[in-house]
C-alpha cells in the first residue's frame, strides 16, 4: 500500500499550474469562451490558495469561467465516463505515477474534447433540477 497519497491544497495546485494549461493546448480548446468546473466539496478545491491559482490563468466565478460544481452530482463529473484504471494496487508511488500516465495517454483526445463540449448542456441539466442530480 501505498502512504501520504491523500491530495493536499498545494498538490493540487502544482497540478494545476503544470498540466492544465498543457492540456488545454493538447485538446486544442480555444483560451475563449472556456469554463473550468471542479467539485465543490473537497476542501483542496475551496481553498484560496487554488482559487487565487485559477485565477492566474483566468478562471474565476466573477468572469463566470469557474463552476464549483455541486458536491453530489456526478452529472458535471467528466471522468464519470473514462475506463477505469486496472485493479490491481502499485506498490510505490513512482508505480502509481507510471500508470496514471500510461492510462491517461490512452485517453482520445476527441473524447477529452467531446467531454468539454458536452459540458453547456450538462450544466443547463443541473441547473434545472438545482444542483441535484440529472435522472438518467
Amino acid at each position: 500500500m501505498i502512504d501520504d497519497l491523500a491530495m493536499s491544497t498545494d498538490l493540487y495546485i502544482q497540478i494545476l499550474k503544470e498540466d492544465l494549461e498543457a492540456s488545454i493546448k493538447a485538446w486544442g480548446i480555444c483560451r475563449d469562451g472556456r469554463v473550468f468546473s471542479h467539485r465543490s466539496g473537497p476542501m483542496r478545491h475551496k481553498a484560496m490558495k487554488t482559487i487565487d491559482c485559477l485565477g492566474s490563468v483566468h478562471f474565476s466565478e466573477d468572469k463566470g469561467t469557474l463552476i464549483a460544481g455541486p458536491t453530489h452530482s456526478l452529472d458535471l463529473d467528466p471522468m464519470e465516463g473514462a475506463e477505469e484504471v486496472p485493479k490491481q494496487e502499485p506498490q510505490t508511488k513512482q508505480e502509481l505515477w507510471e500508470r496514471i500516465s500510461k492510462e491517461w495517454s490512452k485517453i482520445p483526445v476527441r473524447f477529452c474534447q467531446d467531454l468539454i463540449k458536452s459540458m453547456p448542456d450538462r450544466i443547463e441539466a443541473v441547473r434545472q433540477v438545482n444542483g441535484e442530480q440529472v435522472k438518467s
